[in-house]
């Protein structure tokens, strides 16, 4: 069986209620991967570190991690480093705006009166609802992740820092654990 380990950065009472409850997957309308558990895996960081760094930004106070194993092995995976996926997205995002047409939706066009990344997430929930992926994957680049020195200065050079990882369903997460550290 063919697993990958992903690192969920949030805070420790969360984490505790995740290891006795299990993962809930986010549905605020704001995740630019589409609803679902968000993970850093190995790819252009260290996915502990990248974990541990979004903790701390998010949950200064009381940060934590969780490791976690997700079965990819029969998982329907939207692999967006690779560019055949990419051009299915693309292609899938298209018949989003098709459909917004046929059923005569607008979209508001004035940022003030939307969020953007709601957007992000209507579409990629469309293109995981109508494709049936389980997980989506994709380079990406998080300010709390960059080096020391980015932070120090504020330097955001939106150069993809870090692979993340969406599991839209759920069960494929089959187990977790916390992660202690200093």
């Amino acid at each position: 069986m063919s697993i990958v380990k992903g690192y969920h950065g949030t805070s420790l009472d969360n984490a505790k209620s995740i290891i006795t409850t299990n993962f809930r997957p986010s549905k605020e309308g704001d995740e630019y991967l589409g609803s679902g558990v968000y993970f850093f895996i190995d790819g252009l960081c260290c996915p502990i570190e990248a974990g541990k760094q979004w903790a701390i930004s998010k949950h200064a106070k009381n940060p934590s991690l969780i490791e976690a194993s997700i079965e990819l092995e029969n998982s329907s995976v939207l692999d967006l480093r690779n560019n055949d996926h990419v051009k299915k997205f693309n292609m899938l995002k298209d018949a989003f705006f098709d459909k917004l047409k046929q059923e005569n939706i607008v979209l508001l066009t004035f940022p003030q009166k939307r969020k953007k990344w709601e957007d992000k997430c209507k579409i990629a929930n469309f293109i995981i609802e109508t494709s049936k992926i389980d997980i989506a994957i994709k380079d990406e680049y998080f300010p709390e992740v960059g080096n020391k020195v980015e932070q120090e200065f504020g330097i955001q050079l939106k150069v993809s820092n870090c692979t993340i990882m969406n599991v839209a369903n759920p069960n494929k997460i089959l187990n977790q654990s916390l992660l202690e550290w200093e």
